[in-house]
């Protein structure tokens, strides 16, 4: 399955999500997803992903 389609085609739900709009009122994690989104790459979204577990 190609995650990056599924992203694409759910985004709109998941950016309007209240607590993703909370993870992402914090600058430094709004760039880790634009990072992940411009270079999708494995570090990436590691780093995206522990952000986010700390925030959760």
């Amino acid at each position: 399955m190609d995650y990056r389609l599924l992203l694409k085609a759910k985004w709109k739900e998941i950016i309007d999500h209240p607590l993703i709009q909370q993870f992402l009122s914090n600058p430094k994690n709004e760039q880790l997803l634009r990072q992940v989104m411009e270079e999708p790459n494995e570090e990436n979204a590691k780093k995206l992903d522990s952000e986010f577990k700390q925030f959760y």
